[in-house]
């Protein structure tokens, strides 16, 4: 995947959002200012490769899908997506070096606006839609890794 459950959330990242929760959950070891010139510069950085690969990431869905559709150029035999990058979740599922600061663990899976969704309200989701789609259509054309056995 993009992200794992200790980092934020792909739009999070992209936004600055797990930035921002740190500075107000008190958790910054360097003023706010430097960590989001940082973030900002690191997330340009991965903006400019994916351009540089022809993978359009014009907006956050598009970056999103910009991503994995990279994670698919790799030579992983494995891809899978993370359900928080999948409905635009920011909130990060465990957020390390807190304990009672923030719910770790605790948090249903939430669109965009923060919304909790049902199983029904995430498989109707078009975000996600659009997002599986994707990937399904990238494994569809990946070739095997060098040296890798047919099964």
């Amino acid at each position: 995947t993009v992200t794992t459950h200790d980092l934020p959330p792909t739009a999070a990242k992209l936004a600055g959002a797990h930035v921002e929760l740190r500075d107000r959950l008190g958790l910054l070891t360097r003023p706010v200012e430097e960590e989001r010139a940082e973030d900002a510069a690191d997330t340009a950085r991965w903006l400019r490769v994916l351009d540089g690969l022809g993978l359009e990431a014009k907006d956050e869905e598009g970056a999103v899908r910009a991503l994995y559709a990279f994670l698919l150029r790799t030579p992983a035999r494995l891809v899978g997506v993370w359900l928080p990058d999948a409905v635009g979740d920011r909130r990060p599922q465990n957020l390390p070096g807190t304990w009672d600061q923030y719910p770790n663990w605790r948090l249903p899976l939430a669109d965009e606006a923060g919304r909790p969704l049902t199983l029904e309200a995430l498989t109707a989701s078009p975000r996600a839609n659009a997002l599986l789609g994707a990937v399904r259509e990238g494994a569809r054309t990946r070739t095997a890794p060098p040296g890798a056995r047919p099964l």
